[in-house]
C-alpha cells in the first residue's frame, strides 16, 4: 500500500470492500475468496503471493482466472459443507 501510496479506506473503495475489512486483513485475518481476488487485482499480483512471499508477479490472463473459480468453488464447497452440518445438529 505504500508503494501505491493508498490508506485503507481508500484502497477500500477502489476495489470495492470495507476499510475494516482492509484493516482485518492487514492484521493477518484472511480474507474471503473474493476480497483476496480483488486485491490481487488491484496489486497485479497473484492470489497465491499473498500466502508465498516468493510467488511471481502475475501472468495476466487464464492463470487469473483459474485461481479465482478454484477460490470460489472452495467457498461454495465450505458453505454446503456448514449447511449440512447444521442440518445434522438439529436432528440430534
Amino acid at each position: 500500500m505504500a508503494e501505491r501510496k493508498v490508506n485503507n479506506a481508500a484502497l477500500a473503495r477502489e476495489i470495492g470492500l470495507s476499510h475494516v475489512a482492509i484493516g482485518n486483513y492487514l492484521k493477518d485475518q484472511l480474507p474471503r475468496s473474493d476480497g483476496l481476488y480483488r486485491l490481487a487485482q488491484y496489486f497485479g499480483v497473484t492470489m497465491e503471493s499473498f500466502f508465498d512471499p516468493n510467488a511471481s508477479k502475475k501472468q495476466t490472463g487464464t492463470a487469473d482466472s483459474h485461481w479465482k473459480e478454484k477460490a470460489l468453488m472452495a467457498e461454495h464447497k465450505v458453505a454446503m459443507l456448514k449447511s449440512g452440518m447444521e442440518g445434522l445438529l438439529k436432528k440430534i
